[in-house]
C-alpha cells in the first residue's frame, strides 16, 4: 500500500511541475532554451581555424645571409608603398593553425622601435652565417615565434610545419 502511495505522490509532483512550466513560459525559455542557444552561439563563435599574422623586421637584409637565402627559395614577394620588397610565408600547422609571416627589411633603429611599439613581433639580424633574434621580453608570443622560425629556417620537419602530430 505504501509503494502505491509513493508512486502516486511522485506522479502528482511531476504533473505539478509540468503545469508550472506551462503557466510560466519564461521559465521554459530561460531554463532550457537560452542555455541551448548560448551553447550553440558560443560553439559557432569559437570554432574554426586559428590564424595568426606576424610582422618580423629583418636588419641587414643582404643576399648572402641565411635568412635571405631561405626567403628567396621559400617565400612569396610583394612591394609595399615605399618600394621595399616584403617576403611572406604561409605555414599551415596542425597544432598552431595557419601562420602568416611577413619579413620586412628595416634598419636597426626602426626595427628596435617597432619591436618596442608592437609593430614587429621579432627583429632578426641577418648575418652571413648566423641569425640573431632580438625580441621584447614582455611579449610571450615573441619567444614562441623565435622557436617557430628557428625550426622553419633550419629545415626541421620538412619546412611545412613546426610540430609533428602523429
Amino acid at each position: 500500500y505504501r509503494l502505491k502511495m509513493r508512486r502516486k505522490e511522485i506522479w502528482q509532483l511531476i504533473i505539478i511541475h509540468f503545469k508550472e512550466l506551462i503557466r510560466e513560459p519564461g521559465v521554459l525559455f530561460w531554463g532550457v532554451g537560452f542555455p541551448i542557444l548560448m551553447a550553440w552561439g558560443l560553439g559557432i563563435a569559437f570554432t574554426g581555424e586559428k590564424e595568426t599574422k606576424k610582422n618580423i623586421a629583418v636588419v641587414d637584409f643582404g643576399d648572402n645571409g641565411i635568412l635571405s637565402r631561405f626567403l628567396s627559395e621559400n617565400a612569396s614577394t610583394e612591394v609595399n608603398k615605399s618600394g621595399d620588397i616584403i617576403y611572406s610565408i604561409a605555414i599551415n600547422d596542425p597544432v598552431f593553425g595557419k601562420n602568416f609571416f611577413r619579413f620586412v627589411p628595416a634598419d636597426s633603429a626602426e626595427a628596435t622601435l617597432g619591436v618596442k611599439r608592437g609593430i614587429y613581433t621579432l627583429m632578426i639580424y641577418n648575418h652571413a652565417d648566423t641569425l640573431s633574434f632580438h625580441l621584447d621580453a614582455a611579449n610571450p608570443e615573441a619567444r614562441l615565434l623565435q622557436l617557430q622560425l628557428g625550426t622553419l629556417i633550419n629545415g626541421k620537419n620538412g619546412g611545412e610545419s613546426f610540430s609533428r602530430v602523429k
